[in-house]
């Protein structure tokens, strides 16, 4: 058996209530690995390291501890050598123990970003572990188009790039933008907010994370849920000012999808955070059907968006 550790950021605070019962919480994690098991964690997280070096501080039973990392020196390390919005291409290198010698091989993945390559990493550090052979753990890798909502290309044939993701934490939303900023040509518009009866405290946070890194934010409805939706967004437009941003509010997240579909040129990016593969919203106690990618492909097509490239949407060319 295997326990993965991947992060740990302010999140889920509306359950654990602090950052310190949410990090016993994660080492409780810990306790659960059987006697022999294996332990992977992510060495470019200062949180998990620390965790992870107070547990092993004692007789482990003969667990097998692996840590895989990109920025800091780990047992697996990825090496990114191309990235683009179709996906990333890295260098894995796993280091040598007892009579096993050093591995190294490339990786595809169509995933953006280079929190997913640590995503790869943590999934082919288990494998690596489990005796899995590298070419079934490459073609493994290869084979995952997408994972639904994280930072999931909505493809319409426009000539900007539009993503949905479910980050809803300062750390996630640095994350992927910081991911997109790498990778898109032109300017990046960011579409979130916050929800609402939850960790009150991230709210200004959110939206200065947005600020630091996106070109236009529009702040909008999350999931305001029994909240007046009103007094979320003035939380998280004050965040968007304090970070040095121009806030655009749109409370209604149909209308400020349709507005970042509107202000996006050729070559820039649209994140649209916070729901990501959710299909619904909450609004007043009330559930409503909402899928930003469905809310996505119909602004898209509504607007004309879809064929700025002078191609068919029906697969023809534009005559």
């Amino acid at each position: 058996e295997s326990v993965v550790l991947t992060n740990l950021t302010q999140d889920h605070f509306d359950y654990h209530g602090d950052l310190a019962n949410y990090t016993a919480a994660k080492a409780a994690i810990l306790e659960l690995s059987p006697p022999g098991g294996n332990v992977v964690f992510n060495a470019d997280d200062p949180g998990i390291v620390s965790l992870v070096d107070a547990w092993r501080g004692g007789e482990r039973d003969g667990h097998q501890i692996r840590s895989f990392g990109v920025e800091q020196d780990a047992d697996v390390t990825g090496e990114v050598i191309a990235e683009s919005v179709m996906g990333t291409r890295f260098l894995l290198t796993c280091r040598g123990t007892g009579s096993q010698s050093e591995r190294q091989f490339e990786l595809n993945t169509r995933l953006v970003g280079r929190h997913n390559v640590l995503n790869c990493l943590a999934a082919a550090c288990v494998a690596i572990q489990q005796g899995i052979d590298s070419s079934a753990i490459s073609a493994g890798i290869e084979a995952l188009e997408w994972v639904p909502g994280r930072l999931e290309m909505v493809p319409c044939d426009q000539p900007f790039d539009v993503f949905v993701d479910y980050a809803h934490t300062e750390d996630a939303l640095r994350r992927c933008l910081a991911a997109l900023r790498r990778v898109v040509d032109g300017r990046l518009i960011c579409v979130f907010g916050a929800g609402g009866d939850r960790d009150r405290l991230k709210r200004p946070l959110l939206g200065e994370a947005v600020a630091n890194t996106a070109d236009v934010c529009i702040v909008t409805n999350d999931n305001p849920r029994t909240e007046d939706p009103r007094k979320i967004l003035e939380a998280v437009a004050d965040g968007v000012s304090r970070g040095g941003g121009n806030p655009l509010v749109v409370e209604d997240r149909e209308q400020a999808i349709g507005r970042a579909v509107a202000i996006a040129e050729r070559g820039d990016g649209i994140l649209v955070a916070g729901k990501g593969h959710e299909t619904y919203q909450e609004i007043g106690g009330k559930r409503l059907r909402f899928d930003d990618r469905e809310v996505v492909r119909a602004t898209l097509h509504a607007t004309g968006a879809t064929n700025r490239l002078g191609v068919d949407v029906d697969g023809g060319v534009a005559k």
